[in-house]
């Protein structure tokens, strides 16, 4: 399952993290109906959805760095 993680010194932190993991599954859920595999091609499209979440909620432009574990 997907975990985010990020470092904040926002008071909101916990809220934050609990609608980004779930922005996150559902679009890893949207990505795997669509039939899109590539590592590249997910790393991307989940950075863009979770900068632009995060960009809307803080007003900030937060460093993405996802990491995906093959398995």
């Amino acid at each position: 399952p997907a975990e985010p993680l990020f470092r904040s010194y926002n008071k909101d932190a916990e809220s934050l993290l609990s609608e980004t993991k779930k922005l996150v599954r559902t679009e890893l859920a949207n990505m795997e109906n669509e039939g899109i595999k590539e590592i590249g091609k997910i790393k991307q499209k989940i950075r863009a959805k979770v900068g632009e979440f995060l960009n809307k909620e803080t007003d900030r432009e937060p460093i993405i760095l996802p990491i995906i574990m093959e398995v």
